[in-house]
């Protein structure tokens, strides 16, 4: 029987005891991993109702530090570390979310200014509980840093948590992956926003408008590069109005094309680049390590083809001591990004959102909204889902904790897109963010509250 080798050192520091002894159970024979056991309610019924609090009793939870989570925020309301934070629910939509540097009050250490974010009451709810969302206009706007982990500024996190969690929705109104901006060359005609664009005799794409900078903004479906693009000839469908796209790649200024390209999260467990700088994009995610490029990931590859007009779910898990980065987009898991758990900084800082939005160079007519974005610096978490088991999983909404124990968890209930009528399940993610492969079933069909019939009143 051939043995593991593992040598430890630098043990001193938490992170490097607590990766190395994982490492050293995983080698280990016999010793396995128990998920968790949901073995009945304690409190709440079993038909459920959104905002309503409900206990569950089992094994294998875990223990948490703190059970409530860092930021839970429906940005009408949040949830900071427990203690609700109701500042924004006087706004008016529209009104700009500010730093916490310009509005001591905000939720957020940093925001951008030029293209601000904005409170937004006026868009489509994600479901009938959101009452607000974030929304983002243009190339570059995003919010960082919570004030509810990192104080004031953002930065003053605790020192060397070595997980963090996070979870959040959005919407666009055009598909990043396919968001192209070119120099209107030998233009001839207007062209029409939202038209249809032709080539060779074939829809192609559509014509988003044209931007501060004159440039003519498209979507290309299908092409996130511009292998079969160059020198093509567009036409309006409508407007009959006439373009070639470029040959060549814009830099900075004056003719060309600019190709999509758009970052959507970046963690950051120190501001001074001695530590991790992790990058999830539309395409791709990874984890950098500024001060010692071998300490970096692999590249994990997976397209995030946001349907625009539609709510799409992104997910991260990070693990400083396993060394690895996760990430989900819709449920779907893209990969295991692996670094070597020393690209952390030691000295102090624990990771935390950076930014979060729309980091992009080309999308200067876009339209993003974001909903309820969950963040914790543990990966232990409750859901509810649609699936008696968890790979069967087609859709879920995460819970609020607000009391943890290894064998019992009170959390309220977030329904938010779910069918009440539907059968819905628990699932529960202990410490290593495994959750129980068999969900605990909350109510069937036949148990949940049917809404009343609609009845017809004929007046005469």
């Amino acid at each position: 029987m051939s043995k593991s080798k593992l040598v430890c050192r630098n043990v001193a520091n938490s992170w490097r005891v607590r990766s190395c002894v994982y490492a050293l159970l995983i080698g280990v024979p016999g010793i396995g991993h128990t998920t968790p056991a949901i073995e009945g309610l304690v409190a709440g019924a079993a038909s459920l109702a959104h905002d309503s609090t409900v206990t569950i009793a089992g094994s294998g939870f875990g223990t948490k530090d703190d059970s409530a989570p860092v930021l839970v925020d429906y940005v009408n309301e949040a949830f900071e570390n427990g203690k609700r934070n109701t500042q924004y629910s006087a706004y008016e939509d529209g009104r700009v979310i500010q730093a916490s540097s310009d509005d001591p009050e905000s939720r957020w250490g940093a925001a951008t200014s030029v293209l601000p974010v904005r409170y937004d009451t006026d868009s489509e709810a994600r479901h009938p509980f959101d009452s607000a969302r974030y929304h983002l206009f243009g190339e570059n706007v995003w919010l960082g840093r919570p004030v509810a982990y990192g104080g004031p500024g953002g930065w003053d996190t605790p020192t060397n948590n070595d997980q963090l969690y996070l979870s959040w929705w959005v919407k666009v109104d055009h598909n990043s992956l396919y968001y192209w901006r070119i120099y209107p060359y030998d233009i001839s005609g207007k062209f029409e926003v939202g038209e249809a664009i032709v080539s060779g005799g074939q829809v192609i794409g559509e014509f988003i408008g044209i931007d501060d900078e004159g440039l003519l903004n498209f979507t290309f479906p299908g092409n996130f590069n511009s292998n079969n693009l160059k020198g093509i000839n567009l036409l309006g469908q409508r407007s009959g109005a006439r373009t070639k796209f470029p040959e060549e790649f814009r830099a900075g200024s004056g003719y060309g094309f600019e190709s999509p390209g758009q970052k959507t999260l970046r963690v950051w467990d120190d501001p001074d680049s001695r530590g991790i700088r992790t990058s999830l994009s539309h395409t791709d995610y990874f984890v950098a390590s500024p001060s010692n490029r071998e300490y970096m990931s692999n590249r994990v590859y997976q397209r995030r083809d946001m349907v625009p007009d539609v709510w799409h779910h992104f997910e991260v898990e990070l693990d400083i001591a396993k060394g690895t980065f996760k990430s989900w987009f819709n449920g779907e898991l893209g990969g295991v990004a692996k670094f070597d758990s020393r690209a952390a900084y030691e000295e102090a800082y624990s990771p935390t959102i950076a930014l979060i939005g729309n980091n992009a160079k080309q999308d200067h007519l876009q339209n993003m909204y974001i909903s309820e974005i969950y963040m914790d610096k543990s990966v232990q978490r409750v859901i509810i889902g649609d699936a008696p088991r968890y790979e069967d999983l087609t859709y879920y909404e995460l819970q609020r904790p607000i009391k943890w124990t290894n064998s019992e968890i009170e959390f309220v209930v977030n329904l938010g897109a779910l069918a009440s009528s539907s059968d819905l399940y628990i699932y529960v993610f202990d410490e290593d963010g495994v959750p129980n492969q068999q969900g605990f079933e909350l109510c069937t069909a036949a148990d949940c509250p049917v809404p009343p019939r609609k009845i017809e009143l004929q007046i005469n």
